[in-house]
């Protein structure tokens, strides 16, 4: 690789305002998107909790008998929580405040949906404010985690943005990221497919710039930090590409293959140092040498196995409709340029190539081979997309979170198709010439028309995100409030650790972590339609083997592989304190009423409130959730303010108090 391509810097696109507003933006709004996944929340915020407060719960990834998920990419979000941590137990309480208002919603509005009276504790109670300020710091560590994620896949947007060669494209992008539907709950998430387009984002701008040996190591590291081995399919043409560079600098064949191997022997030993780091941590934590990439890539491809179970279909099957919806949900009608972007560019690559040599019978001059090799470049960093859609829309079980690498390739890919397209047939020229303007400015002009729709159906879907599936999170909040103040919660408390149980059922995959959670309440489930394999509370023995037939480990039950039903994952709903379930919001007695012609039944945790002989339950807040059967289809993917016409079910937290027990 030549020197003067390693040093090439190319313009600064983004002024610094914008790249302060982009930033701006991402935190502001890290904490309005919901979280969609529950992986998101069982195998990554749940270990993180575990990791720092002690407790969580644990998945059948994170048993020492499968070792599928790595804790070396828990660990630099360990650090960053232990230092937020750390300075929030030093900083006055004045500016803790600030963030909290900030970060989380305003108190005087997050509780006017209470529908019960809470006792106030007086101000003397000190072991109420300690509580009370550990659980509301636990909460806003979250917020600023979510924040902090977002703050990375900023910083990385930018790198990518001011690395691009035109600039009117580049700000073209740059507004297609911000608003897109995608990028809005990507940002976020903290998920390896997420810190892999971070990764992705990173090995492009590097690309761009042409520092190829660094795009590489990015993509070591998405690769084997993550633990997320099948994203290396979004590197190989990266690969290629370099291997293509070493060898087209060369002098001689021989010199070329020194070139290679010493490229693929620099790759292999960043490989070896990182994988040897990510196995020391997870040694640490497991206690035996594993290798969760190794397990993980295993696992769901059944290499070795002979029991003839497809485990990529034990979560679900879906169609490809349901890939090409996600994308016009989050994407609309970029995503479809996307797709055509590649096949564009190729015809244009051969056309440069027959027009430069085969036309005129000449070489090529500098600035057409630098046209050329632009294009190779975009070439090359877009047919990852393709390998990657090609992989997973193949594989029978689909979760949006699989696309979530290649959201930056659909905006590049978005608006080169455009931009291509308005080149090859000419508008721009003739309007240029018709209005005396540069050729530039009227085809950045004409972008902006198309693309600024785009925006504004983008926002307005997330929009609806927010409007329509925040309330999970909204409700478990209150938990931080109302906890403390109600003596009555400690008739319910567990007789060996001192906590009591917040019960879910059906709605068990919309938890949004313990972080949500005061620091003497637990997680628990009740029997519903669910029969899979539900997570269990971490022991003290995390995940590491525990030799003892009389450890904590053998209360909790065991795991198994294949999503099959635990039993001893239930609890009986008189052991709960709290109860949380989705219900219709015009049944409010909890009757067999009519909703729009259709019966409606009552979730199993419902029932079994119902029949609690021993306590009674009432309603202490209630949030909207958007009910997607009755509400018209429009209204159900866009929010449409003057318009609007939705629906709502009621996202319900309920409160057990024991017959005898007037409080």
């Amino acid at each position: 690789m030549n020197k003067q391509q390693q040093q090439q810097q190319p313009p600064n696109n983004l002024p610094t305002f914008l790249v302060i507003l982009h930033i701006a933006i991402r935190i502001s709004i890290a904490n309005s998107p919901p979280i969609t996944d529950c992986d998101e929340v069982f195998n990554y915020w749940e270990p993180l909790h575990y990791l720092q407060y002690g407790y969580g719960m644990q998945t059948w990834e994170y048993a020492p008998q499968f070792a599928l998920r790595t804790y070396a990419y828990l660990l630099p979000m360990l650090i960053v929580t232990k230092g937020y941590s750390l300075i929030l137990q030093n900083c006055p309480q004045c500016i803790v405040s600030f963030l909290t208002r900030i970060l989380l919603v305003d108190e005087t509005h997050q509780y006017d949906n209470l529908l019960v009276e809470i006792p106030v504790p007086h101000d003397h109670d000190q072991n109420y404010l300690q509580h009370h300020h550990e659980d509301e710091h636990k909460l806003l560590i979250f917020h600023l985690l979510r924040a902090t994620l977002s703050l990375a896949t900023a910083i990385s947007e930018i790198r990518l943005i001011q690395s691009l060669p035109k600039k009117y494209t580049a700000i073209l992008i740059w507004i297609t990221l911000l608003t897109s539907t995608g990028m809005y709950h990507v940002a976020p998430a903290y998920l390896p497919s997420a810190t892999v387009m971070i990764f992705l984002m990173n090995s492009v701008a590097e690309q761009l710039r042409g520092r190829l040996h660094r795009a590489i190591q990015w993509g070591i590291l998405a690769c084997l930090m993550t633990g997320w081995p099948f994203c290396g399919i979004l590197f190989v043409p990266l690969g290629f590409y370099a291997m293509f560079s070493e060898c087209r600098h060369g002098e001689s064949m021989r010199s070329n293959v020194a070139s290679v191997v010493g490229l693929v022997g620099r790759v292999f030993g960043w490989s070896v140092v990182v994988q040897g780091v990510v196995m020391m941590v997870d040694y640490v934590y497991y206690g035996k040498m594993v290798s969760p990439t190794w397990n993980i890539f295993v696992y769901n491809t059944g290499w070795g196995r002979e029991d003839g179970i497809n485990r990529d279909e034990l979560y679900g099957v879906e169609d490809v409709m349901y890939y090409v919806k996600n994308l016009a949900l989050n994407w609309n009608i970029l995503a479809l340029c996307a797709v055509c972007s590649l096949p564009l560019l190729l015809c244009k690559r051969l056309w440069q190539t027959w027009f430069g040599t085969k036309r005129i019978h000449t070489t090529p001059t500098s600035s057409t081979e630098s046209e050329m090799s632009k294009t190779t470049m975009m070439m090359v960093i877009l047919l990852p997309m393709y390998l990657w859609l090609a992989i997973v829309f193949s594989r029978p079980h689909k979760e949006e979170r699989f696309l979530f690498p290649i959201y930056p390739l659909i905006a590049m890919g978005a608006v080169v198709f455009l931009d291509e397209c308005l080149l090859m047939c000419g508008i721009s020229t003739i309007l240029a010439t018709k209005t005396n303007q540069n050729v530039k400015t009227v085809q950045c002009a004409l972008l902006l028309l198309i693309i600024l729709p785009c925006a504004l159906v983008s926002m307005s879907r997330s929009m609806v995100l927010t409007d329509g599936y925040t309330a999970p999170l909204r409700v478990y909040s209150h938990l931080h409030r109302i906890v403390p103040m109600d003596s009555n919660v400690s008739s319910f408390t567990m007789n060996d650790d001192s906590t009591f149980l917040v019960c879910t059922g059906g709605e068990w995959y919309r938890f949004p972590s313990s972080f949500y959670l005061p620091t003497n309440a637990r997680l628990a489930f009740v029997k519903s339609s669910f029969d899979g394999q539900l997570p269990q509370p971490f022991t003290v023995h995390g995940s590491r083997v525990v030799e003892s037939l009389s450890s904590v480990h053998q209360r909790w039950g065991r795991f198994n592989d294949l999503n099959q039903q635990e039993m001893d994952r239930y609890v009986d709903i008189q052991d709960c304190a709290f109860a949380i379930e989705l219900v219709v919001s015009d049944k409010s007695d909890h009757g067999g009423t009519i909703n729009n012609g259709r019966d409606v039944v009552d979730p199993e945790i419902v029932t079994y409130m119902e029949q609690d002989d021993n306590g009674h339950w009432e309603t202490v807040v209630q949030e909207d959730f958007l009910n997607v059967e009755t509400t018209p289809f429009l209204h159900r993917i866009l929010y449409l303010p003057l318009s609007r016409q939705a629906n709502y079910k009621k996202y319900t937290l309920y409160k057990r108090r024991n017959n005898n027990n007037n409080n």
